[in-house]
């Protein structure tokens, strides 16, 4: 029981750095569009 608790921990973990990851990227192409909009 513990076991699957730690790899729900560690499966966890992982997924929180690829939300990270996609947040960083969202946020950047968002201020890419606001920059070429306004050029």
């Amino acid at each position: 029981k513990s076991k699957k608790k730690l790899r729900f921990i560690i499966d966890y973990k992982r997924l929180n750095e690829i939300i990270k990851k996609n947040y960083y990227l969202l946020f950047f192409i968002i201020k890419l569009k606001e920059i070429l909009y306004r050029a």
